[in-house]
């Protein structure tokens, strides 16, 4: 099963599953990773491009590397 942004009843905030919470074989969530994806329930983690503008990050104060420089889909480790 391939969840999207995030497994159904997973918590994105806290990772904490409610009653039922989906286990995926992957994930593709989008613009940067959930604290909370750091789940067994995640599965294999893809984060997606949206062309978040870097200007944004830095008025959010958001230290983000670049992540899409290779590829608009990324494999998180």
């Amino acid at each position: 099963m391939l969840s999207l942004d995030a497994p159904t009843g997973l918590d994105v905030t806290t990772g904490e599953p409610s009653s039922p919470c989906v286990s995926a074989a992957a994930t593709m969530t989008i613009a940067l990773p959930k604290l909370g994806l750091r789940n067994a329930r995640v599965g294999d983690l893809y984060v997606a491009d949206i062309s978040v503008p870097a200007a944004l990050y830095r008025q959010l104060e958001l230290d983000v590397p670049v992540l899409f420089r290779d590829d608009t889909l990324v494999k998180i480790s």
